[in-house]
């Protein structure tokens, strides 16, 4: 992908975060094996660990990454969606279905839920390998600051592009 390209999607995702920001107040949230499977499987790129996953997930949360359909599907960036369960402000993310830029059914909630309830989780959602690792993370600060000057309130970020590829390190490496 070219580096143009790369800043559009990156400001599309800035807006769609400055816009979503107080869309779901969420305290904590928890990851099942099961949704690390589907993350390695649908989305990419691979992770290892789920408290790697966990920690992306809280990350986007704070920067207005995650966004609720409804009371059984969210999105992260527009793009990933999820199914999950809430209990007050704590989600269990159940499962993952996959990017919509990469497979478009994804957009179609209704036809997703009418689907599942007539023939339950039929629906093979899984990428091939080499598309998967051509796919990066959502963007996520390395620096993330929240300033008050004369009344004012200042939220600070700063990004670094990771890439493409395998992600193992342990969250506090690298988030």
């Amino acid at each position: 992908m070219e580096e143009s390209t790369h800043i559009e999607l990156f400001k599309n995702i800035m807006q769609y975060r400055v816009e979503n920001k107080k869309n779901w107040v969420i305290r904590d949230i928890h990851i099942t094996n099961h949704v690390l499977e589907r993350w390695n499987t649908r989305v990419g790129p691979t992770i290892e660990y789920k408290s790697t996953l966990r920690h992306i997930f809280l990350k986007l949360k704070g920067i207005g990454g995650l966004s609720k359909i409804n009371d059984e599907f969210g999105l992260i960036d527009n793009d990933i969606l999820f199914t999950y369960r809430a209990e007050r402000d704590i989600i269990l993310i159940t499962s993952i279905y996959g990017r919509k830029k990469l497979n478009p059914l994804l957009g179609r909630i209704k036809e997703i839920t009418m689907h599942r309830k007539r023939y339950g989780d039929g629906i093979d959602l899984t990428q091939d390998y080499d598309v998967l690792k051509q796919q990066v993370l959502p963007p996520l600060p390395t620096v993330h600051k929240h300033l008050v000057i004369d009344d004012i309130k200042y939220d600070i970020q700063s990004y670094n592009f990771l890439g493409t590829g395998y992600i193992s390190p342990k969250p506090e490496q690298f988030i």
